[in-house]
């Protein structure tokens, strides 16, 4: 058993697998977390980098690109009308944090803390925040027990948002772990796949009971 409280089969590579610290300092030991459809796995196998929506066509949010827009030239003074899609942000969310959701999908990137220094964050969805926070500056207050962090993040959105700035996020530099729903470890097609992404990115694979 993981030291959260989850059964993991962890498939170990060069490092040894990443686990949250028993004693956290918020937000220092939460990683950054992409969360994505297992149906992806193939297509993440033949592209290198990390992409918004308005590149895939698709979101596990809002589908208004319009308003996506809208909120982001609102919340971040560098874009903007001519701000080219691709170097729009790209999202994801402080693990360990609350509890994941299936909404945006059953599999997991844990990000490597290169990208920190790339990210803001705000307190639940970004599409109702009046501004973000670098990393190191949040101003939540969050609360420690049994294991586990929790936010008072209001009634819809209970997590901390995170927003990646980086024009290209190449996978292989900064993810550090992905994590696979125990659901697939009898479907062989997705096992193979999840194992060769973790090969080709040379990053722990865990497989941990759905979140």
């Amino acid at each position: 058993m993981n030291s959260d409280g989850d059964w993991a089969v962890v498939k170990s590579r060069k490092r040894v697998p990443a686990s949250l610290p028993a004693t956290r300092t918020f937000p220092d030991d939460y990683p950054v977390a992409v969360q994505f459809p297992a149906r992806i796995l193939p297509r993440l196998l033949n592209d290198p980098y990390l992409r918004n929506c308005f590149e895939t066509g698709s979101s596990g949010g809002t589908t208004s690109f319009k308003d996506r827009k809208d909120w982001e030239d609102g919340l971040f003074s560098q874009y903007g009308p001519r701000t080219p899609l691709y170097v729009r942000p790209k999202y994801g969310f402080l693990y360990g944090v609350n509890e994941v959701t299936l909404t945006f999908g059953d599999c997991l990137f844990l990000m490597n803390s290169g990208i920190r220094r790339h990210c803001t964050a705000t307190l639940g969805d970004s599409s109702r925040a009046t501004r973000a926070y670098g990393l190191e500056s949040l101003p939540f207050s969050p609360t420690y027990a049994r294991g586990k962090t929790s936010l008072d993040c209001g009634h819809f959105d209970n997590y901390v948002e995170v927003q990646i700035h980086l024009p290209r996020v190449r996978l292989a530099t900064y993810v550090d772990t992905l994590i696979t729903s125990t659901d697939y470890l009898r479907d062989e097609q997705v096992k193979s796949q999840a194992e060769a992404l973790s090969e080709k990115l040379d990053c722990k694979l865990e497989w941990r009971k759905r979140f």
